[in-house]
């Protein structure tokens, strides 16, 4: 009985069931693809850091610290050291000439371990080519931005000038200033491509809003031979050395860092170490993409979550059409004595053996699209890119897909069933309500045929998906207002460096190199294009606030009321006083008036509150919208003893253009003259912008082409009421007009249900993406942008009813007539 209910139940409908199982497999195969690719997405920075661990710490010995650094390497908390050099060169150019405007441009490091297993600390990934020899002095990996900056490819050679051990005082000398690049006088180098990495520090939002701690994005990396052969002849900073800074890893990360402090205080002259805990320019990257990443990763669920819904909803249609159309084969099957049972089974079965084909399939479609994920950054960061077996996903969405669509199938092929075997009778249309009010009216024909159309239950009951298009259509419409307030508030805070906390048009230094003093105040002041200057001393460590992690930095206002935009009270004034970024304030729960206790490094103290105010990394880099601590920049040397300024804000004047600043002060300043710095986060979320727009124009496709099917279904099913129409009299323009008003009442129905939800989800999803990053713009909903969208609908819905209007002109009266 088995083997005759699929055959019977299959036979007649072989193509349709595999069709529907390849819409099964494109569908639900995606959502798969998508939603794995989610789960590695969330994981890819991790794995990345995992893979090419940086250090935890740097310690530092004192100068005239009698402390025996092998002991501090020694003890239980370190899992590895090294000693990580900067090599003082700058690139040569194709006509031989040392390249000094472009100095620190490219970071040349060198990584020595010093304990631990290898590749411990900052293991190169290299993607091409081969790692670097240890014995070979003229090795060197590159990264891929410099690749394809300089069309460099294994194999390649790569020439670089470098300083002399003589000229450590005067390298980079217009950090500060603008005095011209010394030539280097160290020997010329004719290095070996001979791979090329890709490491944490690479993945990044992109080179024009992110740098290293020492200007440049594109890194090169050398060998030890070198520095043994070349060391005595070029200027290196952090070479191997008593007292020079070693790069730590502990063994559980920075959950030892309290024990590994305290053995380190223990030794004979551990007093006399900075243990210095601010992150490395690969953590601080790794750290700024994964905020990158979790709107990629959100961007994928979502994609899953959209394709899953819309195939259960055209899959449901196309089962339940299924069904219905085997109304007549089940009246004969049960005259010939099938129970109501088999009835169902026969109906189902169609749709069944879709499903469990679509299964097999879309796990098939899953594993091909696992290819394609990763996206953006986190694509960057996988470590092992290519197609990738996800057994969770795939096997719980496999089962999951069997259970729930089949049970989708049986549920949909109950109605027929049932209805054969208790011989019931269709029921009796009911009445239109907005059909019979347009007719009382005196409507013309279209708009209340239209109506009738788009509201009668014949439609529905005869497959034509006319409410689902209408719920379809509606959701389009809530994304993509709610994607147009995103991307118009996004647009609005990433083109105002106020809004992102740099009040102020240009910032001048090096966090590094750069120490002004009391004579640049006045001469960056004296200058005719400046309005307003302020001071910064911006330490490269972070310290903490009633014992939580922070950025805390110094700040002076020199003249013109330069700062940051208060919010509450004003700028500290001297020592004892703080001003806290709103969102810091916040998870403090400290106001104006109360007292906090800060530390930096070893030192510590106590401090008044005395405004909040909106914070950025246009003051210094390592801040965050909202977050962090303004201290006087006499506190801050409390705090870090000989911290320079190494930063100065200016406002330009009214009327001076900020680009023309910029031009007139850099051969006074030197190259580090610059607009304020892009908050990071800001950098990402415009990084990222486009995923939530193309996911909306997705599902606003998906809406138009299921009010298309709708539309042609329901002019195939309803051809007995055309075919009426015709016989009275209706001409072709009527019935186009017709099937107009009723693409257009399904769309207005929708449109006003969705736009003002899709105002509110836009608002809502704007204030929880400006809370996440500190910022403090309002939503922004453009009115034109709204229009467009309205109006881009009704263009879409035109051309949806080009094909049923021909369709239902092209019927034959008498035929259907006939038939029906």
């Amino acid at each position: 009985m088995t083997r005759l209910i699929a055959r019977l139940g299959l036979r007649p409908r072989l193509v349709t069931a595999s069709l529907l199982a390849l819409a099964i497999a494109v569908f639900f195969g995606g959502a798969m693809a998508a939603l794995a690719g989610a789960r590695r997405s969330s994981t890819a920075i991790d794995r990345l850091l995992a893979s090419s661990p940086p250090e935890d710490v740097f310690v530092v010995p004192e100068e005239g610290s009698s402390v025996d650094m092998n002991r501090v390497l020694a003890l239980p908390q370190v899992l590895a050291s090294a000693y990580e050099a900067y090599l003082a060169m700058v690139s040569v150019g194709p006509d031989g000439r040392p390249e000094v405007e472009n100095a620190g441009k490219i970071n040349p490091y060198l990584y020595q371990p010093i304990t631990g297993p290898p590749g411990a600390v900052n293991r190169l990934r290299i993607v091409r080519g081969r790692d670097l020899d240890p014995k070979a002095p003229l090795d060197v990996v590159i990264d891929e931005e410099l690749a394809a900056e300089r069309h460099l490819s294994v194999g390649s050679k790569l020439v670089m000038a470098t300083y002399s051990s003589d000229q450590a005082e005067s390298v980079f000398g217009n950090e500060s200033s603008g005095a011209e690049d010394p030539l280097p006088e160290g020997p010329v180098l004719d290095l070996d491509v001979v791979g090329i990495a890709r490491m944490p520090v690479d993945i990044h939002p992109g080179d024009e809003d992110h740098t290293t701690s020492f200007g440049g994005t594109k890194d090169i990396y050398l060998t030890p031979a070198l520095l043994e052969r070349y060391g005595d002849r070029i200027t290196v900073y952090g070479a191997p050395a008593p007292d020079a800074p070693r790069g730590v890893r502990l063994v559980h990360g920075l959950a030892d860092l309290d024990a590994f402090r305290t053995g380190v205080r223990a030794l004979p002259g551990g007093d006399g170490v900075i243990i210095d805990v601010s992150d490395s320019d690969a953590l601080g990257s790794a750290l700024l993409a994964g905020d990158a990443v979790g709107v990629e990763t959100a961007a994928l669920a979502a994609l899953a979550a959209l394709l899953a819904v819309t195939g259960v909803t055209l899959v449901g249609h196309a089962l339940a059409r299924m069904a219905r159309s085997a109304t007549a084969e089940l009246s004969v099957l049960r005259a010939l004595g099938l129970r109501p049972v088999e009835l169902l089974l026969v109906a189902a079965a169609p749709g069944l053996a879709a499903v469990a084909l679509g299964a097999v399939a879309s796990v098939v479609v899953a594993y091909a699209g696992s290819a394609f994920t990763p996206i953006g950054l986190a694509r960057e960061a996988e470590v092992a890119p290519g197609a990738h077996v996800d057994r969770v996903v795939f096997g719980t969405g496999a089962l999951a897909l069997l259970v729930l669509v089949g049970g989708l199938a049986l549920l949909s092929a109950r109605p027929a069933a049932l209805s054969v075997a208790a011989r019931r009778r269709s029921l009796p249309p009911r009445r239109t309500g907005l059909a019979d009010r347009l007719a009382s009216w005196g409507a013309p024909l279209g708009p209340t045929l239209g109506a009738r159309f788009a509201s009668s239950r014949e439609a529905r009951d005869r497959g034509a998906p006319l409410r689902s298009a209408m719920v379809a259509i509606a959701v389009a419409i809530v994304v993509l207002v709610g994607v147009v307030t995103f991307t118009s508030s996004l647009r609005k805070l990433s083109g105002s460096p106020a809004a992102q906390g740099a009040a102020w048009d240009l910032a001048i230094g090096n966090i590094n190199l750069s120490d002004y003093g009391p004579d640049d105040f006045a001469r960056l002041g004296a200058d005719p294009n400046i309005d307003g200057v302020a001071a910064v001393a911006a330490p490269q460590g972070r310290g903490s606030i009633e014992g939580r992690d922070v950025t805390i930095v110094g700040l002076e206002t020199v003249s013109g009321g330069v700062g940051p935009r208060m919010l509450t009270g004003r700028l500290a004034d001297g020592v004892g006083e703080v001003v806290l970024g709103h969102r810091t304030a916040a998870r403090l729960g400290r106001g104006v008036g109360d007292r906090v206790r800060l530390s930096y490094g070893d030192s510590e103290q106590e401090a008044e509150v005395v405004g909040t105010a909106l914070l950025g990394p246009g003051i210094a880099p390592a801040l965050r919208i909202g977050e962090g601590v303004l201290v006087s920049v006499a506190e801050m040397r409390t705090l870090a003893t000989d911290q320079p300024v190494n930063f100065l804000l200016a406002r330009v004047k009214p009327g001076v253009s900020v680009d023309r600043a910029v031009a007139a002060l850099q051969p006074d300043w030197g190259r580090n003259v610059a607009r304020p710095v892009l908050a990071a986060d800001v950098v990402n979320l415009r990084r990222v912008r486009g995923i939530p727009v193309a996911l909306a124009l997705a599902l606003g496709l998906a809406a138009a082409i299921l009010l298309a099917a709708a539309l042609v279904l329901s002019v195939r099913q309803g051809r007995l009421d055309i075919a009426v129409l015709r016989a009275v009299g209706a001409t072709g323009p009527q019935l186009a007009s017709a099937l107009t008003w009723q693409a257009l009442w399904l769309y207005g129905a929708a449109a006003l249900v969705a736009l003002p939800l899709g105002t509110l989800a836009g608002r809502v999803a704007w204030r929880r993406v400006a809370e996440g990053v500190g910022a403090l713009v309002p939503p922004v909903l453009p009115p034109g942008d709204v229009w467009l969208i309205v109006g881009g609908g009704l263009v879409a819905v035109a051309l949806m009813v080009v094909l049923p209007a021909l369709l239902a002109a092209r019927q034959r009266p008498s035929v259907a007539l006939r038939t029906e």
